[in-house]
């Protein structure tokens, strides 16, 4: 696990050293028992939430950070950071917390179907391959009938372009409000949530030409950066026909006419939903 987070700290410019060592330390209380893990965190003061005291196994990364405190005397807050994040996750992550997380869940000895996918991203986008990796852990875990820490959820809403006291809503109606400010056409908003790891929402609009296109998506960006919120990627810009803005939770495509008559997404996405329920 040290060797993989070398790797990714070297590929994305951040302190080899201080991925490798929180790659070491990282375990430090794994093989505790959870009677154990609960009683070295009461004792510690450490916060056990309610998701914790049902899984205390996930207590072993913020003890070991403070084990890595006490026993080896590593001071450096982005250290016990990484160490105290590489299990769950948490909002507000650093490189170096995606780093350590990503070595971790990602490391050879993992054998789920999608490792080696996300290795591969990893090795060149660092929040993407985050972001991507904490989705298809909440996806298994929701599959399986299994909770999903809150820290996850936190690490994966701030990661799909969401922060606390914005709902999908809210951005929905940033992007609507701005299509409409450059003469959108037929704006509509298709509930993917289920059905699909990229996005809870696909946002659709057309714009009559590609001038328009372009204005719409310019538009939709600027609105959306403006609410303090990221705009992931863009995609299709240069031609116009099709313009994708991934805002994490929601995915705004933005077609010229023949182009949205075309590739007729809201048809698309309904047989989904109809092949869907016909299967359960």
């Amino acid at each position: 696990m040290a060797r993989a987070a070398d790797v990714l700290a070297q590929r994305h410019g951040a302190d080899a050293r201080k991925a490798r060592t929180a790659g070491l330390l990282h375990d430090l209380a794994r093989l505790f028992s959870a009677e154990r893990l609960i009683e070295e965190c009461e004792r510690r003061g450490i916060p056990i939430d309610a998701f914790a005291r049902a899984h205390p196994i996930v207590l072993h990364a913020p003890l070991g950070a403070a084990l890595a405190r006490e026993r080896y005397g590593i001071g450096d807050p982005q250290i016990l950071s990484a160490i105290a994040a590489h299990t769950v996750g948490a909002g507000g992550m650093s490189d170096l917390d995606c780093i350590v997380y990503l070595a971790d869940g990602l490391e050879p000895g993992r054998s789920f179907d999608e490792r080696a996918a996300l290795w591969q991203l990893s090795l060149r986008a660092l929040r993407a391959a985050t972001r991507a990796t904490i989705e298809n852990s909440v996806d298994y875990l929701r599959r399986n009938g299994k909770e999903v820490a809150p820290q996850t959820l936190a690490a994966l809403d701030e990661m799909r372009g969401l922060k606390r006291g914005h709902t999908i809503v809210d951005l929905i109606g940033v992007v609507q409000d701005a299509a409409s400010e450059k003469k959108g056409e037929d704006f509509t908003a298709i509930d993917v949530a289920g059905r699909t790891i990229l996005a809870d929402t696909f946002a659709i609009v057309t714009g009559r030409s590609k001038i328009q296109t372009r204005a719409i998506a310019d538009a939709v960006v600027e609105r959306v950066k403006e609410s303090g919120l990221p705009v992931m990627r863009v995609e299709g810009y240069a031609d116009g026909t099709w313009i994708l803005i991934d805002l994490g939770h929601v995915i705004v495509n933005v077609f010229t006419p023949d182009q949205r008559q075309f590739y007729n997404l809201e048809r698309l996405w309904s047989e989904v939903e109809k092949r869907q329920a016909q299967g359960s």
